[in-house]
């Protein structure tokens, strides 16, 4: 196990025993909350986030993550969340 119910082995990356596609398992991580990612994609309990961008991303919070092009909550984009003024409340 790698945390929050990853595992991987040098064939394949796994969430919760169940085999993930088009995974590359020697850059595959668990990376906090639920997030995981390779050199490709970035996922949320497993499901692939479409259109999300692995290299800047970086989870914050509770669920909530940023990368890039915009700010995250869980699976979901935050589209109307400003980069300049977004910050979580203790």
């Amino acid at each position: 196990s790698i945390g929050y119910g990853y595992a991987k082995d040098s064939h394949a990356a796994y969430y919760m025993g169940e085999q993930l596609p088009d995974i590359d398992p020697s850059s595959f991580e668990a990376i906090k909350d639920n997030y995981a990612k390779d050199s490709h994609d970035v996922y949320f309990k497993g499901e692939k986030l479409s259109g999300v961008s692995p290299e800047s991303f970086k989870p914050l919070n509770d669920g909530y993550a940023k990368n890039a092009q915009g700010f995250y909550y869980t699976d979901e984009k935050l589209d109307d969340a400003d980069s300049e003024s977004f910050g979580l409340l203790d």
